[in-house]
């Protein structure tokens, strides 16, 4: 135990250590007093917090001072005092008592160890976590700090008042002692005033009194104060956002308690502040300052909340304030700075902002002297005063003088030394730059440049490696990029509003009205979209923007997709908003096309190579930079005001509504938009955009964003290549899009659903080729817009006499014999064609079929009838484009959605007579007109000149069926019985809301050359607008009939009016059904000139049979990749040991084995002379290594370290193709050397990428890439579709085939979309068919248990038609076939390594062709094949042939699904001729291999006599 002197000599020392050894030896001795150790570590920490505060730290930065200076002696001395847990639990809960003496019978005041323990709790507070000290369960300490700081004497009531500032900081605290701080914050307001006068009266003369406060307001008017007309509650904080700083972000918003105490003066932060200088006020000993320093830690946060706020007016605070803040000398700021944290938590108040304005408050602030410590308090308060609208009106509405230095102060503060009053002011003028009188006197003091060098300096940001931070430095900054993006995000978009009414006032000047100066501009997200997608129709093609002319020349473009990049590595809070902010500033500058083209360049990163600045956005609208659907939507919207930019811009000034000049062509603007297109081509923009079509998550916004996605690739559609893809897709071809488009993820998202809906629309429309809207046919697809473009395009013709005849039925029927004898005489049409004596059945059947498709009858849609809609505006011209037929494509695609048999059935049964009838008419029956009937729906259209009450002119014409120029007059089909003819037609528009118009104005006069037994509608002169000719009647009756053909034709014959129309049906396809596994059926279609080649290919490739099975002795042996030698005899088989086994096909028996790798081989390729092995593994080096296998043994030649996939070139054996990621390289196999290495300049980065040779190695396939062998330059980058299969060649070397994608190499257009061969390996037959494997896992994950597939398909090379799928109930870990395509062998493995199940791996041959025995049992194990002579091949090993390429000249005819596209593609376009050995499809040109040669009763009996027979019909190259 330590003596008295040397318990002296300790507390004079500065050891904490041995402080606290003394303390720890003393204080469970009775009657102990701490009070001198507690003194002694107070005055201690005093002195390490001036030397602190020397270093001109942050006076917002509340983090612990070791995170702000990690060198510093403070943060040491807190660490240790805080490992200290008993010293710090005595401290406060037993230091604190007022009894702490009595409480051990122990007669002594505990004032002095009170004074102790509260001076050292405040000299510590830096380091201290406010809410672990102040608990509202313990709520005694809190309710003695109350009483102390009411009466008890000092020092101790100035300790106890600041130690219940840093209580209250707390919220829930300042809740529950809601009644003690209404009664304790009058009393210090008082107290305050009186210390102020006292501090002040000494300075100043007797007669220079103080501005005299307000008078009194009553506490009942003032407690009614409310904030934007909401009344806030002691719960409830006001309006401001709070900002509360956490580890991650240091500088705050909110003004909260200082704990240090700290005042700052010096411009820059220098080790030492110039002598004279004031830097703190001390809390020991306590002055009059110290008391006010500490009194105000109390009120600012009692500032906050709303029901302090009648005591703030009722004494006064605001000249208290001001006091403070008046003539101040720089040197001496630390009172003024604590008062300006009270006044900007009291500016949060709408009222009292309104009244600190009208009092001069802000020429107060202004006054302030900077560089020093209150200029950095000045930050906040002006923070707080543009958070607040009306304040901010005010301040827009004062002398142009004021404004001029208000942002000079703030432009200022963004140059100041402390990060919080840089944050403060970027935060100001985000919310300042509402106002347009503050934007312009920011532009004008060359605010741009000032705010965007906040950014442009920040080490974080750099491209150099040369600066290192912490943590806590990088998340600093990081704050600073995302506060500096949202004022520029508010800058720009304002300037976007008044830019787009400067435009819009040009173009209307009577129809705009102007924001006034003093208000705030407020626009959605909409608005601003619509407002940039205008400006960028209206503005010229060079046209200039101050704003964001001057973004691009300080390079803030490029700074701001380097922060969106880099955010990708960044992990804070904020990170979303920093990208979301960033994006919606380069939105707006998209109004500058100058713009658009820093979007195709490359951006340099400092890790992450160079990537295209639309790459970037595309990453950002996946979700592969921030999974927030808020970012997502913002990188949506910045793709769609860039690849939906206007083709032709306005060129010289801006554009006016109407110009001539508007759209006409601008080569500089198409080569751009080109450009732009073709950049998000490159990379994968269309990929990431359907797949933003197709997203059901986050819920509450996938609806929006399927619309933005879909918005954007209509836009994207606008190019002719991106068409072609998307046309192919299953997305567009297969109706995906029409079932995307039926319902909204989220009910409540009808709204956005809609946006979805009408621009799915639009891009079917571009996709179609279609110029008019599909309304509301979502049902449509690609395929009923064939068939209506087929429909649109026919040309009708009709029996002009068969439509007299129907005339002539109808005047009789209506009594008009006269008229009917006229007809007869005028048309020269003999009384010998009408039949004379009809039935009264038969009459009232061809009345009927006449009156169902009036055009003039009106009636109720009844659901026993299928309505038919019309075609408007049907036209007939010589040439008959498409663009001249469009208007008939609407009425073909509704009826191409009716149900044919049902209209077929009621057309049938209406008893429709035809000519061949021998059934007389009675013309004196009457026909029963009120029946419901299905008619042709007329609109009434009604103008201001007198018509006819259906909306038809015109005089009957005297040349039998011929109108004249003013129309034809048309007698209604309804009785007078029913009515006026006026009343009805209006009473059935009123009922009827859709209704389409007939219109003679664009019907053109045409010539049409018809025999005449076939003559079409005389030509008609022009008419009014308003007319309904019987010529548009008849030709829609007939359209309709023809949109219903299950396959119409666009060539028809002469429509016949008394029988119903419907194309012929198309014959079966003969390449399916029963017929075609009959041998003796396509023998004779094959003599007969059929494609039998075909059928015998799909015979033969829909049986596989076992042949042999392989196994290894050893348990657990796990096969993993195989490969057939050129002979067929013997099989390479590959382990997960890495070892490579070879078998004998002709025993199953091992010849020999070689450890070739220490990992699974994953790859094996052998050379076509059968002496060379190329082996791949993974991850452990050698990756792939090339052997030698001649003489039954493996010879080491070479070894790669790197390349994880190899293969021989078709050709010649002396190169090599490897494959590492993106990049493949050519190896020379005599040097070892590279020859060449192909690396994209934008990679697809495909998972599985395999380089591979053409069959000519003439061009090279990697990662999407093609390549020229010769000359190593890019010919072509495909579109990736996919993530994984970067794709192979076609044995044809016209295509290419990439996951479920194939390519034309001629034309680079997609042909079409195999959708079974999703995510499959392929590898192609020489019998022309190709077989699809699908591996889920990775080559690294290749033990582990996944989602193999158990089955392989097997599709023709021709046309991709799927021939059969076999599942053989286990894993598939790889697929092999031999040269002649007569066997594959499949690598099968059950169980898994993973789960330390027994894995049974076995190598099983299948004979193409061969049927299984009936009696088999596929569950047993091929009842032991490798040992039985049984087993051996004796049935027939092929039954087909390898199929040459030209067999079937006359198939197109047969097989109608050949060439339906009508796209070029060479598959459907096969000719199987016997003479031509070679061809598109890739065959080996056998002639015709049938069973034993020409016997078609013998078989083979061996392999090897199946292979000798092969081998003589090898292909010929």
């Amino acid at each position: 135990m330590a003596s008295p002197m040397e318990q002296d000599e300790i507390l004079r020392g500065t050891d904490l250590v041995r402080l606290f050894q003394l303390w720890e030896e003393k204080h469970s001795t009775a009657g102990y007093d701490p009070e001198p150790v507690v003194t002694r570590l107070a005055e201690l920490f005093e002195t390490e917090i001036e030397a602190y505060k020397m270093k001109d730290p942050d006076p917002f930065d509340e983090r612990h001072p070791s995170r702000t200076d990690p060198n510093c002696e403070l943060g040491r001395m807190l660490k240790t005092l805080f490992r200290k847990d008993h010293f710090m639990t005595r401290l406060v809960n037993d230091y604190l008592r007022d009894n702490f003496f009595t409480r051990q019978n122990i007669q002594q005041s505990s004032f002095a160890l009170n004074v102790a323990a509260c001076r050292l709790i405040l000299v510590i507070m830096p380091g201290l976590d406010t809410s672990a000290v102040f608990q509202v369960e313990y709520d005694h300490l809190i309710k003695r700090l109350y009483g102390w700081a009411e009466s008890s004497p000092e020092p101790l009531q100035s300790y106890a008042t600041g130690l219940l500032g840093a209580a209250m900081e707390v919220q829930e605290i300042a809740v529950s002692f809601r009644e003690q701080n209404i009664r304790l914050l009058p009393i210090m307001l008082n107290r305050l005033h009186g210390l102020q006068q006292q501090m002040l009266n000494p300075t100043r003369p007797s007669s220079a009194s103080v501005t005299p406060a307000e008078p009194a307001r009553s506490e009942q008017a003032l407690a009614s104060l409310t904030i934007n007309g909401t009344e806030e509650t002691m719960e409830g904080v006001s309006s401001p956002p709070s900002n509360k700083p956490d580890e991650e972000r240091p500088m705050e918003v909110e003004n909260g308690l200082n704990g240090d105490l700290n005042t700052q003066h010096t411009p820059e932060p220098p080790p030492q502040p110039p002598g004279g200088s004031r830097i703190m006020i001390p809390i020991h000993p306590v002055t009059s300052a110290t008391s006010q320093l500490l009194i105000l830690h109390y009120l600012t946060p009692m500032g906050e909340y709303q029901e302090f706020l009648p005591h703030v007016f009722e004494h006064n605070a605001m000249q208290l304030t001001f006091r403070y803040i008046e003539n101040l000398d720089a040197k001496d700021t630390c009172l003024a700075f604590e008062a300006l944290k009270y006044l900007a938590s009291l500016l949060c108040h709408k009222k009292f902002s309104l009244e600190f304005i009208a009092n001069g408050g802000l020429e107060r602030l202004l006054k302030i002297p900077r560089p020093s410590l209150a200029a950095t308090g000045v930050s906040v308060a002006f923070y707080y005063l543009a958070y607040c609208e009306d304040a901010m009106e005010r301040i827009c509405l004062m002398p142009r003088e004021i404004i001029t230095e208000m942002v000079s102060y703030a432009l200022w503060l963004l140059g100041c030394p402390h990060d919080s009053g840089r944050c403060h002011a970027t935060m100001f003028f985000g919310l300042s730059c509402q106002f347009k009188t503050m934007l312009d006197e920011f532009d004008k003091q060359d605010g741009l440049r000032k705010l965007y060098n906040v950014i442009a300096v920040l080490p974080i940001l750099l491209l150099s490696e040369d600066y290192h931070m912490n943590d806590d430095e990088e998340a600093a900054e990081r704050q600073v990029v995302r506060h500096v993006c949202v004022a520029l995000k508010k800058y720009f978009e304002n300037h976007l509003y008044y830019k787009y009414t400067q435009v819009t006032r040009q173009q209307e000047p009577s129809g705009t009205v102007s924001q006034p100066v003093f208000k705030a501009v407020k626009n959605t997200p909409e608005v601003i979209s619509q407002q940039i997608l205008t400006l960028q129709e209206l503005l010229p093609m060079k046209a200039h923007w101050a704003p964001a002319d001057e973004f691009m020349n300080l390079g803030g473009v490029n700074m701001l997709l380097r922060i969106v990049a880099m955010t990708y590595e960044w992990n804070f809070n904020g990170r979303g908003d920093t990208v979301r902010y960033a994006l919606d500033v380069l939105n707006v500058c998209c109004v500058i096309p100058r713009v658009h083209q820093v979007f195709t360049e490359r951006i340099d990163l400092p890790e992450q190579g160079s990537p295209a600045g639309i790459n970037l956005i595309l990453g950002a609208a996946e979700g592969e930079l921030v999974a927030d659907a808020e970012v997502q939507k913002s990188a949506l919207a910045l793709l769609v005001h860039t690849v939906c930019a206007p083709i032709n811009r306005p060129s010289g000034s801006v554009a006016r509504y109407g110009s001539a000049k508007k759209r006409m062509p601008n080569k500089v603007s198409e080569e751009l938009i080109q450009k732009v297109w073709e950049s998000v081509r490159a990379n994968n923009g269309i990929i990431v955009l359907l797949s933003m079509m197709c997203v059901k998550t986050p819920i509450t916004d996938a609806d929006c964003i399927r619309g933005m996605a879909c918005r954007a690739l209509a836009g994207l559609a606008r190019s002719e290549t991106v068409r072609q893809i998307i046309g192919k897709l299953p997305l567009f071809a297969n109706g995906q899009l029409q079932s995307l488009m039926r319902d909204p993820i989220l009910q409540e998202k009808r709204v956005e659903h809609v946006q979805f809906q009408k621009y799915a629309l639009e891009l079917m429309e571009r996709v179609s080729g279609k110029a008019e809207s599909f309304k509301s046919q979502i049902d449509t697809s690609l395929v009923d817009i064939h068939k209506a473009n087929v429909v649109a395009q026919t040309r009708i013709q009709f029996n002009e006499q068969q439509l007299y005849q129907l005339i002539h039925q109808h005047l009789l029927a209506r009594g008009l014999k006269e008229t009917a004898s006229m007809l007869l005489k005028e048309t020269g049409l003999s009384p010998a064609a009408f039949p004379t004596n009809p039935t009264q059945g038969t009459i009232s059947s061809i009345a009927r079929s006449v009156s169902l498709h009036s055009a003039f009858m009106y009636r109720s849609p009844n659901s026993n009838l299928v309505q038919r809609s019309r075609i408007r505006n049907r036209t007939i011209d010589s040439s008959f484009n498409v663009s001249q037929t469009q208007a008939n494509l609407q009425a073909a695609l509704d009826a191409a959605n009716i149900d044919t048999p049902a209209s077929t059935e009621r057309v049938n049964g209406s008893g429709v007579a035809t000519m061949g009838s021998n059934v007389p008419v009675q013309s004196q029956t009457m026909i029963d007109f009120t029946e419901p009937l299905a008619p042709i729906k007329l609109i009434k259209k009604i103008n201001n000149h007198h018509h006819h009450p259906l909306g038809i002119t015109g005089n009957a014409s005297a040349n039998g069926g011929t109108n004249s120029s003013s129309g034809i007059a048309v007698t209604p089909f309804s009785s007078t019985a029913s009515g006026d003819m006026a009343t009805a037609a209006a009473s059935t528009t009123a009922q009827r809301s859709l209704q389409k118009q007939i219109s003679a104005s664009d019907v053109p006069a045409f010539p049409l050359l018809a025999p005449s037994s076939a003559k079409v509608l005389p030509t008609e002169g022009p008419a009014p607008a308003n007319n309904v000719t019987l010529h548009t009647i008849i030709t829609e009756y007939l359209t309709n009939q023809h949109a219903l053909c299950k396959h119409p034709m666009s060539t028809c014959p002469p429509f016949d009016l008394f029988v119903p129309h419907k194309c012929p049906d198309p014959r079966p396809n003969r390449a399916s059904g029963v017929s075609s596994n009959n041998f003796a059926a396509r023998l004779y279609r094959r003599q007969a000139g059929y494609a039998s080649r075909r059928f015998d290919r799909r015979l033969v490739h829909s049986n596989f049979a076992t042949s042999r099975v392989l196994r290894s002795p050893e348990i657990d042996y796990c096969f993993t990749s195989c490969d057939f030698t050129p002979c067929g005899n013997r099989i390479i088989v590959g382990s997960q040991a890495g070892e490579v086994k070879i078998f004998n096909l002709n025993d199953s028996n091992e010849e020999y084995s070689y450890s070739c790798h220490e990992v699974p081989v994953t790859s094996l390729k052998c050379s076509k002379d059968g002496t060379l092995l190329l082996t791949s593994g993974v991850w452990r080096s050698p990756i792939a290594v090339l052997w030698s296998i001649e003489g039954n043994r493996f010879t080491h030649k070479l070894q790669w370290d790197e390349e994880e996939y190899l293969e021989f070139a078709n050709t010649t054996q002396d190169r090599i193709l490897a494959t590492t990621n993106e990049v493949a390289s050519i190896y020379d196999l005599n040097t070892g050397q590279r020859i060449t290495k192909f690396e994209p300049a934008i990679s697809n980065q495909y998972t599985k990428n395999r380089a591979t040779f053409c069959p000519t190695d003439e061009l090279i396939l990697s990662d999407g890439v093609l390549w020229d062998v010769t000359s190593g330059k890019e010919i072509y980058k495909f579109d990736k579709l996919n993530q994984n299969i970067s794709g192979v060649f076609h044995p044809n070397g016209l295509e290419i085939v990439a996951n479920t994608e194939v390519w034309d190499l001629r034309t680079f257009h997609l042909l079409r979309t195999v959708v079974s061969l999703d995510q499959s390996h392929v590898t192609f037959s020489p019998q022309n068919v190709l077989y699809g494997i699908k591996l889920e896992n990775n080559c690294t994950d290749l033990m582990e248990n996944g989602a193999y597939e158990t089955s392989f398909k097997v599709l023709d090379s021709y046309d991709y038609s799927s021939i059969s799928t076999v599942d053989v109930k286990r894993n598939i870990f790889d697929l092999a076939v031999n040269v002649y395509g007569s066997q594959i062998a499949v690598v099968e493995n059950q169980g898994s390594y993973s789960n330390s199940t027994t894995v049974e791996s076995v190598v099983r041959i299948y004979s193409v062709g061969r049927k299984k025995n009936t009696g088999d049992d596929q569950d047993e194990e091929e009842e032991e094949v490798d040992n039985s002579d049984d087993n051996s091949i004796s049935e027939t090993e092929s039954v087909g042939s390898s199929s040459s390429n030209s067999d079937d000249e006359e198939d197109d005819d047969e097989d109608e699904n050949d060439d339906e596209d009508d796209d070029g593609d060479n598959n459907n376009d096969e000719d199987d001729d016997d003479d031509d050995g070679g061809g598109a499809g890739g065959g080996d040109g056998l002639d015709d291999v049938r069973l034993g040669g020409d016997s078609d009763d013998s078989s083979w009996t061996t392999a090897s006599d199946i292979e000798d027979i092969f081998v003589s019909y090898r292909p010929r190259r």
